[in-house]
C-alpha cells in the first residue's frame, strides 16, 4: 500500500452529493462541529459509470453544473474551502486516493435512497474498511422527510389502497416529525485552502473541465439513454435553459444557487402560496416574472439537487400555519406536496427496477400498439402533435427544462392513453429534458400515468379541453403560430374553417401540424382494451372483484387500486366527447340517486313545515308517522338500509309520544347529508 500523506492535524472528507447548500446540511455541519480542529476537505465526485439509471440526464446535469459552481464559490467566500471535483469511473478508486493522499480518517455524508447508489455506498464502506480499518464513516439523513425503511405501511386497505398518498401519511405519524432544519456551520479553524496547496496535489478539476465530462457525453456506462442529444446546439439550449430561469428578483446572477431558491421560497410563501389551492392546475395562470400573480412554487430543481431542504420547506409551511398568516385549508394541497416526493422512494425501495419494469408484473406484456410508428414519438417530444396544450407543454419542456405539474400529466396522459405509448419513453424523455427529474418521482409518475404503477391515474385528461389553459395564455405563450387565433377555437383549431384560420395566419399541414390522430375516443379505446386482454391472460394476478393484486417484498399479496373501467367486463363503458368515463350501470345508478335524494329533501321540507305549525297534536303525529313510515318503505325499496334503521328509530320514538321539536327533520337532514360526505345545512323551506 502507497504511504499515506498527512496534513499538519487530522482531516475529514465531507462527500457531496445533491446536497448543495450550507444550511441544513447535516453531514457539513456535523464535520465542521465535530472537527475544529481538522482539516474539512469537501469532495464531489462524478462517476456515471457506476450510477446506472441514476445518471441525471443532459438537462439535469446542467443545472447540477451551475449548482456546483455556485456551491464551490459559496464555500470558499464563507469558509475558505475548496471544494474538490473529481472524475472517476468508481467513486470507490476516487475516495481510495483521496485517503491515500490526505490521511484523513472520517468521511462525512447524507444518504441518498436510489437503489443502485445505496448498492455504491455499501460497497464502499466495505471497501475502504478493508483498507484502512480505523476509518469511520457518519451519514445522516436529510434528503426526505421520513426514510423509506422506517415507514410501515401493512398490506391491504386501510382507508385507502396499498402505497397510495393517505395510507403512507397516515402511517408516518407514528414516527417522530421531522427534525428542524440545522443553520450554516460555523468557520472552522483551519481550511484547506492553507493546508499544504492539497488541492493541486489531488488533481482537482476546474468547473470548464467538469463541464465536459459531464455535457459533452450523455451516455450512462457507455450506453445511450435516449434520442436526446445536445449535439452542436449545446451552449445554445444551455442557455436558452439557464435564461428562463435568471430572474433579477433572485438577487443573484447565477439560478441554479442556494441564495436563488431561498429567494424563491420566500417569494412563494409570502405571495404566491395563498393562490396554490384555487389556481394549482391553472397553467395559464403561471406568468414568467417572479412577481405575478402565480401558484406555481418553481421550487422543484433547488429540491432535486439540495439548494433548499425538505426540511427547510416542511417547517416553513408549518410556522405559517402556525402564525396563523394563512388558513390551513389553503394549505391542504401543498402540504401534501413533500409527502407524495416521499412516497416515490417508499415505492422504489419496494420495487428497485420500477424505472424499467411495471410494478404490476402482468402488465410488462401490454402491446403498446403506437410504437410501431417512430414518428408518433418524435411529434410528442418536439411538441408536434397538432394538438396545442400537449404541444405548449413539450416545447415549454425543451425550451427551460421544466413544465407545471398538470401540462405534465396532460403530456403524459396523450403519450400513453391517447398515442399507445409505452411509459417507458415516456420516462426515457423527461429523465433527459427535466432540470428537475428525479429518477424515483418521474419512474413513479410515469408508472401511475401507464396504468402500471401503484396508484394507477382515475381521470382522464382529454387533451381538447383547456382545462388547463382556459384563457389561452399558455398555448399562445408556447405556440406563436396560433396566438391570433380566438380563443374559442385555441384548443381546437381543426374546428375553425379555413378562411378564418387563413385570416390568423394559421394553415394546418404548414405553419401548424395536422393532427397525428383524429379519433381521439377509437385510440384510447384500442390502448384500454390491449390492457383488457393482457389482464385476461394473467388471472392469478386478478382478485374476485377484479382488482390487481401485487406481491410486496415481504412476500404478502395486496390488492392495489384498479380503475372501474378495467374491473368492469368488457363494453360497459362509455365515453363522452370531453373524454369523462360513465358506465351506462353507473349513469343509471347515479340517476335513481338523484332522484331518490330529490323525493326526499322535499318530503323533509314539507314536513318541516308540518312540526312548525302542528306542534304537538295528534293528527300531526300522525301524520309524521305515516310521512317516516313511508321514507321507511322507499328506503327499502332502494336498498338503503341505513335510513331504513333511521326511519325505525324516527318511527318509535314518534308513536312513544317524543316531541316532534326533538326530533325536527333538520337534524335528521344534517345527518344524511353528514353520512354522505357533505357539509351539514339547514334545509330550503
Amino acid at each position: 500500500m502507497p504511504e499515506s500523506k498527512s496534513l499538519s492535524g487530522e482531516a475529514v472528507v465531507v462527500w457531496i452529493r445533491k446536497d448543495l447548500r450550507v444550511r441544513d446540511n447535516p453531514a457539513l455541519y456535523y464535520a465542521m462541529q465535530t472537527n475544529q480542529k481538522a482539516a474539512i476537505i469537501p469532495v464531489f465526485i462524478w462517476s456515471p459509470e457506476e450510477e446506472d439509471n441514476s445518471v441525471p440526464g443532459a438537462a439535469a446535469r446542467l443545472w447540477l453544473l451551475e449548482s456546483l459552481r455556485s456551491f464551490k464559490e459559496s464555500l470558499k467566500d464563507k469558509y475558505g474551502l475548496s471544494l474538490l471535483l473529481l472524475r472517476s469511473s468508481s467513486a470507490v478508486n476516487a475516495m481510495k486516493d483521496l485517503l491515500r493522499d490526505s490521511g484523513a480518517n472520517r468521511i462525512f455524508y447524507n444518504r441518498v435512497y436510489e437503489p443502485a447508489l445505496q448498492k455504491r455506498d455499501k460497497q464502499l464502506e466495505c471497501r475502504l474498511k478493508s483498507l484502512h480499518p480505523s476509518l469511520t464513516f457518519s451519514s445522516f439523513p436529510g434528503y426526505l422527510l421520513y426514510e423509506p425503511s422506517k415507514v410501515d405501511v401493512p398490506a391491504g386497505f386501510h382507508g385507502g389502497h396499498w402505497g397510495t398518498l393517505m395510507p403512507y401519511i397516515r402511517a408516518t405519524r407514528k414516527l417522530p416529525t421531522p427534525a428542524r432544519p440545522l443553520p450554516a456551520p460555523p468557520s472552522p479553524s483551519i481550511s484547506l485552502r492553507t493546508a499544504r496547496g492539497f488541492e493541486k496535489t489531488l488533481s482537482s478539476l476546474t468547473i470548464s473541465e467538469m463541464k465536459e465530462h459531464m455535457l459533452v457525453d450523455s451516455t450512462t456506462g457507455g450506453k445511450s439513454r435516449s434520442s436526446f442529444r445536445w449535439g452542436v446546439k449545446r451552449d445554445r439550449c444551455a442557455s436558452k435553459i439557464l435564461e428562463a430561469w435568471t430572474r433579477p428578483e433572485d438577487g443573484t446572477d447565477n439560478p441554479a444557487s442556494e441564495e436563488a431558491g431561498q429567494a424563491r421560497l420566500q417569494h412563494f410563501l409570502q405571495k404566491n402560496l395563498q393562490n396554490y389551492e384555487k389556481w394549482r392546475s391553472r397553467a395559464d395562470v403561471y406568468t414568467k416574472s417572479m412577481s405575478g400573480a402565480s401558484a406555481v412554487s418553481t421550487l422543484s430543481p433547488f429540491l432535486r439537487w439540495g439548494q433548499i431542504s425538505c426540511r427547510t420547506l416542511f417547517w416553513a409551511i408549518k410556522n405559517m400555519e402556525a402564525s396563523g398568516r394563512i388558513s390551513s385549508g389553503k394549505l391542504k394541497t401543498f402540504s401534501r406536496r413533500l409527502f407524495w416526493r416521499d412516497l416515490a422512494y417508499f415505492h422504489f425501495e419496494a420495487f428497485p427496477d420500477m424505472q424499467s419494469f411495471p410494478i404490476r408484473s402482468h402488465y410488462s406484456k401490454h402491446p403498446w400498439e403506437g410504437e410501431r410508428d417512430p414518428n408518433l414519438l418524435r411529434s410528442w417530444q418536439r411538441g408536434q402533435t397538432g394538438y396545442p396544450i400537449v404541444d405548449a407543454a413539450m416545447r415549454e419542456l425543451w425550451e427551460t427544462g421544466w413544465m407545471q405539474q398538470s401540462v405534465r400529466m396532460v403530456a403524459a396522459s396523450f403519450l400513453v392513453e391517447y398515442l399507445g405509448i409505452s411509459w417507458m419513453r415516456g420516462r426515457e424523455w423527461f429523465a433527459e429534458t427535466l432540470i428537475d427529474e428525479d429518477l424515483a418521482i418521474n419512474s413513479m409518475m410515469w408508472q401511475n400515468a401507464g396504468r402500471s404503477g401503484i396508484d394507477q391515474w382515475n381521470f382522464i385528461l382529454n387533451p381538447t379541453s383547456g382545462a388547463q389553459d382556459p384563457a389561452g395564455t399558455y398555448v399562445r405563450r408556447w405556440i406563436p403560430e396560433l396566438a391570433r387565433l380566438p380563443k374559442k377555437y385555441l384548443h381546437k383549431p381543426w374546428e375553425a374553417d379555413v378562411k378564418l384560420l387563413r385570416s390568423c395566419g394559421v394553415i394546418l399541414g404548414e405553419t401548424y401540424p395536422n393532427r397525428v390522430i383524429v379519433d381521439l375516443k377509437k385510440a384510447r379505446s384500442c390502448t384500454v382494451e390491449g390492457l383488457r386482454l393482457v389482464r385476461a391472460a394473467a388471472p392469478e394476478f386478478i382478485d374476485s372483484a377484479g382488482y390487481d393484486v401485487i406481491v410486496l417484498p415481504s412476500g404478502h399479496r395486496t390488492r392495489v387500486f384498479t380503475r372501474r373501467e378495467l374491473r368492469n367486463p368488457r363494453g360497459t363503458y362509455k365515453e363522452t366527447e370531453s373524454g369523462n368515463r360513465v358506465t351506462k350501470t353507473v349513469r343509471k345508478r347515479r340517476h335513481g340517486r338523484a332522484n331518490v335524494k330529490a323525493q326526499r329533501t322535499r318530503n323533509l321540507c314539507t314536513t318541516s313545515n308540518l312540526d312548525r305549525s302542528c306542534r304537538t297534536s295528534g293528527s300531526a303525529r300522525e301524520s309524521r308517522v305515516q310521512w317516516i313510515s313511508n321514507a321507511h318503505e322507499n328506503d327499502k325499496t332502494h336498498g338503503n338500509a341505513g335510513e331504513s334503521k333511521l326511519g325505525q328509530k324516527n318511527s318509535a320514538a314518534l308513536k312513544e309520544g317524543t316531541s316532534l321539536k326533538q326530533m325536527r327533520v333538520d337534524e335528521i337532514f344534517n345527518r344524511r347529508l353528514s353520512a354522505d360526505g357533505h357539509k351539514s345545512r339547514e334545509p330550503r323551506v
